[in-house]
């Protein structure tokens, strides 16, 4: 294990974070390694944002994705590597989750499912 691994690592632990939080910050960090195939410590911010470009546009990962992506990057730079928190937020923003909206049904639906269900329970009864 790399140094720089353990340290995150220990970052993690120390702030208590959950084991499942720890094994995906550590798997975002890794992805974003393997991509430039250079230790993360050695990369811009700029290399960092294109990366999440291409996981957005290239790769068509979820804003919940990326923006998991932009946490593990951002706790990684400010709280490890020590680098300036308001360069991270310009070069590193949040993606905006999209809204889900509660199915709607239409009155000739409801009365469809309202019959139904009373058929239902006619014939369960009817013995």
């Amino acid at each position: 294990m790399t140094p720089l691994r353990q340290q995150f690592i220990e970052e993690m632990v120390l702030r208590r974070m959950s084991p499942r939080t720890q094994e995906a910050y550590i798997h975002q960090v890794y992805q974003l390694a393997k991509f430039y195939r250079q230790s993360p410590e050695v990369l811009s911010p700029e290399q960092v944002r294109q990366y999440l470009v291409y996981l957005a546009s290239e790769r068509k990962l979820s804003a919940s994705t990326v923006n998991q992506a932009v946490n593990a990057l951002r706790f990684l730079y400010s709280r490890v590597l020590h680098q300036d928190l308001e360069v991270l937020r310009r070069k590193l923003p949040h993606g905006r989750k999209s809204i889900r909206r509660p199915q709607v049904f239409s009155i000739k639906e409801l009365e469809r499912l309202f019959v139904v269900g009373r058929c239902i329970r006619c014939i369960g009864h009817s013995w």
